[in-house]
C-alpha cells in the first residue's frame, strides 16, 4: 500500500510541472476572444479519445494485463511530450518568450504570501475551489478500487464502460463550460 501511495504522489507532483508551460503556450498560440472555446474544442478531442478507447483499454486490460499495457501507454506518454517538443509559437509570440528565459522572480515564501492571497479576494476563492476540488477527489479515490472489486466484482471491462460515462460528462461539460467561458 506505501508503495502506491509513493506512486500516486510521485505522479500528481509531477503531472503539475507542465502546467504553467502548457498555459504559456496555450496563451500565446490560441487569441484571448476565442481562447475558451478552442480549449472546449481541444477538450472534447481528448474526451472523444478517451471515449473511443476506455472501453477497449478495459477489454485488454482483461486479455492481457497491466504489466503490458501499462508501459505501453508510458510510450505513448513519452510520444506525446515528444510531439508538445515540437510546437512551434506564432512570430508575434516570440517577442513574449522572453519572459520565459528571464531570471527567476525572488522565492516568497508561503507565509509571507497569505497577506496576498487577502488583498486579492478573485484570486482568493480560486485557491480555495482548486484546493475544495482536488481534495474531494482524492476523499474517495481510496476506495475506489476496494469498491468496485471486492464490492461489485467487476471486470476491467465493466469499469471501462463506467469509464466511458464519465468521458461522455466530460463532453458535454467542455462544451458548456467553453461557450460559457467565451462570453
Amino acid at each position: 500500500v506505501t508503495g502506491i501511495l509513493v506512486l500516486a504522489f510521485i505522479f500528481w507532483l509531477s503531472d503539475s510541472f507542465p502546467s504553467p508551460g502548457y498555459v504559456r503556450v496555450v496563451q500565446q498560440v490560441y487569441p484571448a476572444n476565442v481562447r475558451a472555446q478552442t480549449m472546449s474544442v481541444v477538450r472534447l478531442g481528448m474526451g472523444v479519445g478517451m471515449l473511443a478507447f476506455t472501453p477497449i483499454a478495459g477489454r485488454l486490460l482483461d486479455l492481457i494485463g497491466h504489466t503490458t499495457l501499462f508501459p505501453l501507454a508510458g510510450l505513448f506518454g513519452m510520444a506525446a511530450a515528444l510531439i508538445f517538443t515540437r510546437i512551434r509559437l506564432p512570430a508575434g509570440a516570440e517577442a513574449d518568450s522572453a519572459a520565459l528565459h528571464a531570471p527567476p522572480a525572488p522565492r516568497i515564501s508561503p507565509l509571507r504570501m497569505l497577506p496576498l492571497l487577502g488583498k486579492n479576494k478573485p484570486f482568493l476563492l480560486y485557491v480555495l475551489s482548486i484546493a475544495a476540488f482536488g481534495f474531494a477527489g482524492l476523499i474517495p479515490a481510496a476506495f475506489y478500487p476496494a469498491v468496485l472489486v471486492d464490492r461489485l466484482h467487476l471486470t476491467y471491462t465493466d469499469v471501462s464502460w463506467l469509464g466511458l460515462v464519465q468521458s461522455l460528462t466530460w463532453l458535454v461539460g467542455y462544451l458548456v463550460w467553453g461557450r460559457w467561458m467565451s462570453r
